[in-house]
């Protein structure tokens, strides 16, 4: 697996939560190409490619923490709070909020 900044590493950019399924879809070609299966490793590698206030957050979600859930567990919650798919309030209503 590249490590961040590395040109063939995926990039997520919070600021535009549109492209979180990109993000997502050039994570598991890396995790094809490298062999990574494990569900603890694609969720650690998940957060290694984001910004560090991203990563901050995205590791206190229970899906994160819970060896149990699997990636796509922890997917899907990031992808409700991303893409607003439970029309409940999204991470940008929460920077707003605090930017206020």
């Amino acid at each position: 697996m590249p490590v961040f900044g590395e040109r063939a590493a995926p990039v997520f950019n919070s600021s535009r939560p549109n492209e979180l399924s990109r993000y997502f879809d050039q994570l598991e070609a890396l995790f094809a190409r490298c062999g990574v299966t494990n569900d603890g490793y694609k969720k650690k590698y998940t957060v290694v490619y984001v910004d560090v206030d991203t990563a901050d957050t995205w590791v206190y979600i229970p899906e994160y923490l819970d060896a149990t859930k699997t990636y796509q567990d922890f997917k899907d919650v990031l992808s409700n709070l991303y893409r607003q798919t439970t029309l409940k309030y999204i991470i940008t209503d929460l920077d707003q909020l605090i930017g206020e």
